[in-house]
């Protein structure tokens, strides 16, 4: 009768350590199913963060149109060069009016004055208008390129978080 109950302890005992090595198999199933679905959610994450990174160097690329954003810059500075020049001509106006043809220029003497003739002024002042779009075009365009610019160091780096969170689960698992 005893060999009978310590059998039916040892079945009893051994019965639960089955049940809990089970639970223990279940918990750890549960756990590694909940890593999976972390690592395909960062896997997911980090392909949309490559799309947008794609997405935003395609819009740069577009901003760009075959330029160099040095080259654009240049192109800025000849123009506010030019500016200053347009502006200090355009300030001269008024003394250009008091000009006579044949008489001579207080400043130089000259008695040609072919920069005090109203459609060269006509033409200047087209001239600086344009010159004031183009410059606002490219400053404008700079801006653009430049908050690009700042996205894209912005999901370079989310997506090297991404990565780093990506390896490191690779690791742990």
């Amino acid at each position: 009768m005893k060999q009978v109950d310590s059998l039916k302890n040892k079945e009893k005992s051994g019965i639960l350590e089955i049940e809990k090595k089970e639970k223990e198999i279940q918990d750890k199933k549960k756990d590694n199913q909940e890593s999976e679905k972390q690592y395909n959610d960062s896997l997911k994450k980090e392909a949309e963060e490559k799309e947008a990174l794609k997405e935003l160097n395609e819009e740069r690329t577009l901003i760009l149109n075959g330029s160099l954003p040095e080259d654009i810059k240049s192109e800025i500075e000849r123009l506010q060069d030019e500016k200053i020049n347009m502006e200090a001509f355009k300030s001269l106006d008024d003394r250009r009016k008091e000009l006579v043809e044949n008489k001579p220029c207080p400043l130089c003497g000259s008695l040609h004055h072919p920069y005090s003739d109203e459609a060269f002024i006509k033409e200047h002042n087209a001239e600086n208008t344009k010159l004031d779009s183009d410059l606002k075009r490219l400053k404008n365009l700079m801006n653009a390129l430049s908050l690009v610019d700042e996205k894209i160091k912005d999901k370079e780096k989310t997506e090297a978080i991404l990565l780093r969170k990506l390896t490191n689960s690779l690791i742990i698992k």
